[in-house]
């Protein structure tokens, strides 16, 4: 009892002696001024990020793309990605161009690809399309999957190729 109340005496000692030097007041006004000018500091940078000097430019109209006109190589190879997403046995079994307004097959290049694939552990088939074409019928740019159908390594017009037939 003698201790505690021996330390309450120590600190209002303490305390007394920072209100008579006046350094009390003084640590709470420097750190108050602190916080108060960090404050203002990052509402003044908040407000310059804010503002340009320069007016909005409306957005320009997106320009119609031509096609992009690729082999039949390099078609295949984006539809086979796609393919082998789905199946990871899919062989190809057909590749064909398809004619567009604006692709006319000039040195064997293409707007519209197609790939058909089979898979013999899902005994199934798949064909994907490739467009570069804008045109109108044209698919959607990009790779689309087809239809899944019912495959049978039997039949003669779904006989899988080496893919190193494609050199």
């Amino acid at each position: 009892m003698k201790m505690a109340s021996q330390a309450r005496t120590m600190h209002d000692c303490s305390r007394e002696n920072q209100i008579r030097s006046g350094k009390s007041g003084m640590v709470g006004r420097v750190a108050w001024f602190n916080w108060l000018s960090a404050a203002l500091a990052l509402t003044l940078l908040a407000l310059l990020a804010a503002c340009t000097s320069e007016p909005t430019k409306p957005a320009e109209p997106a320009k119609p793309e031509g096609p992009e006109l690729i082999s039949g190589r390099s078609a295949f190879q984006k539809v086979y990605i796609a393919a082998r997403g789905w199946a990871p046995d899919a062989k190809p079994y057909r590749l064909e161009s398809t004619a567009t307004s604006d692709g006319n097959g000039h040195d064997g290049k293409w707007a519209v690809w197609r790939g058909s694939f089979a898979s013999a552990s899902r005994r199934s088939e798949k064909s994907y399309t490739w467009s570069g074409s804008a045109a109108d019928g044209a698919p959607a740019r990009g790779v689309n999957p087809g239809n899944e159908d019912s495959y049978s390594s039997s039949n003669s017009s779904t006989q899988v190729f080496d893919i190193a037939f494609l050199k």
